[in-house]
């Protein structure tokens, strides 16, 4: 840990990617009259066309429109290994179809998009109030372009902790959603210490790990109020007490051997416990 006096900063964990396309402007209409080259021959759900083929259906039992012509965007690199399988997927069913994406970045993606360079932009981040009023203009109509949450990189987090150099720093999620949230500002929190496997105090330069360590340096710079008792005999109890838990204890109960026990060693359950 640094200075208490450090605040936090950190990347961010996931971004949630976004896809900006323009609304439709056209008007639904319900056409009752039968088409001229097709016999209305109904099984269940299916309607078979004259030439007697059966047109493909979605889930829900309705007959997939026909889609054809090619869709451009353009957009984040990030999410470019999952417009290929979008891509794939959707050139499948849809063979007279083609998708195609330049992972030209987020904001190269917008800002084509906003050009009129592309159908959708994909993105890290929504549309701002500019970008979106500039989208009314861009697409038909007056609805603007839509914003559609569609995929979830998982991003590493850095941090700066020189004091920490070839150690790692563990965070759970709740400690993260704290730093994030901005209730969790400094890197010698509890929530934090109570994440990672040994206590450790700064004071300056100083560095201490280990539970008695760091009482015995607490009680003789600041003997007020004291932290062990002011007798030989109960200062040299409290010692044998920290130390037992830390020599005989600690290890047995220590997450990372019962882990290992279980899942590298494939020890039982009950072995365990007797171990």
């Amino acid at each position: 840990m640094n200075s208490p006096k450090r605040r936090i900063f950190a990347g961010a964990i996931a971004l949630t990617f976004v896809a900006a396309a323009c609304g439709s402007d056209d008007a639904t209409t319900n056409d009752t009259s039968a088409p001229a080259e097709t016999s209305a021959t109904t099984e269940g759900d299916m309607t078979e066309t004259t030439d007697g083929a059966m047109p493909e259906t979605t889930d829900g039992g309705e007959a997939m429109a026909e889609v054809s012509g090619t869709l451009v965007g353009a957009g984040a690199s990030s999410q470019a290994a999952a417009m290929q399988g979008w891509q794939a997927g959707f050139q499948a069913l849809n063979p007279d179809a083609t998708v195609e994406y330049d992972p030209v970045g987020s904001g190269g993606g917008r800002e084509t998009f906003l050009d009129g360079g592309t159908d959708f932009a994909g993105s890290d981040s929504a549309l701002d109030e500019e970008e979106y009023a500039a989208s009314i203009e861009r697409c038909a109509g007056d609805q603007g372009a839509i914003n559609l949450p569609h995929y979830i990189s998982p991003i590493a987090i850095p941090y700066n902790l020189p004091s920490l150099d070839g150690e790692t720093l563990n965070l759970s999620p709740d400690v993260i959603a704290g730093i994030f949230a901005n209730t969790i500002t400094v890197w010698n929190d509890p929530a934090i210490a109570a994440d990672n496997l040994v206590p450790s105090l700064e004071d300056g330069d100083i560095r201490l790990s280990q539970s008695m360590a760091i009482i015995e340096y607490l009680d003789e710079k600041h003997p007020a109020p004291a932290l062990l008792p002011a007798d030989a005999l109960g200062r040299a109890r409290v010692r044998a007490l920290a130390q037992s838990i830390a020599c005989e204890i600690h290890p047995l109960n220590n997450l990372r051997v019962l882990k290992y026990l279980s899942h590298e060693m494939q020890v039982e359950e009950e072995v365990k416990n007797t171990w």
